[in-house]
């Protein structure tokens, strides 16, 4: 199965299609997107015309795309999808919505399926299921509540950095080998992963579930 991953870095991507895989339970064919910009803005920014090369081509008969989520919203299903919200997977998800329902009209002979994630507060976080140093959803929204500063979020997501790669800004290449293979240690537990972080992971995986019997 064809299925591309866009996220704010290539070490999360790999994380990403590790478990990816283990969610489909096939091999997947990997897809590269030839992105240059990264981060939280270049996602939002870029996701449409990435939809729109990848659906025009036939590239991909998939897309999944995750974003850290630093000091927005952690994703709730009550929800409300839109453009103006402050839940970056709502903002997404808008745009999937909307760029797929534009895709479609014009080009009504091809298909591809679309999943969208959110890491609360970054994809470390997942990488650190089952660890002792390990949080979730619910520890980071009763930290939000706190009212932390920026500077106070940048700090705890440059920790959960430290304790998955030894460092809170790693070389790229150690990034994604020590990504790809913390994603490989929680493959087998995705059940706890989900319930640890069910608004974000949870949601796409569940998602992401049903492919398999496309």
């Amino acid at each position: 199965m064809r299925v591309a991953v866009f996220s704010e870095s290539p070490s999360d991507e790999a994380a990403l299609r590790v478990l990816l895989a283990a969610i489909i339970g096939i091999p997947l064919e990997p897809i590269d997107l030839n992105l240059r910009s990264r981060g939280w803005p270049a996602v939002r920014h870029e996701l449409p015309a990435v939809l729109r090369e990848l659906w025009i081509n036939q590239r991909a008969d998939g897309l999944v795309v995750s974003v850290d989520t630093d000091w927005s919203p952690v994703h709730e299903p009550s929800h409300t999808s839109g453009l103006e919200s402050p839940c970056r997977q709502c903002v997404l998800q808008q745009q999937t919505d909307e760029t797929i329902a534009e895709l479609s009209a014009r080009y009504p002979m091809s298909t591809m399926l679309a999943a969208v994630a959110s890491a609360s507060p970054a994809v470390e976080a997942w990488l650190l299921h089952g660890r002792p140093q390990a949080s979730d959803e619910t520890g980071w929204k009763a930290f939000l509540l706190t009212n932390p500063s920026r500077t106070d979020v940048k700090l705890r997501v440059s920790n959960l950095k430290r304790l998955v790669y030894g460092a809170s800004k790693p070389g790229e290449k150690m990034a994604i080998c020590k990504a790809a293979e913390e994603a490989g240690r929680i493959r087998d537990d995705l059940t706890g992963l989900s319930a640890a972080f069910p608004g974000g992971f949870g949601q796409m995986a569940t998602k992401v579930s049903r492919w398999k019997s496309r």
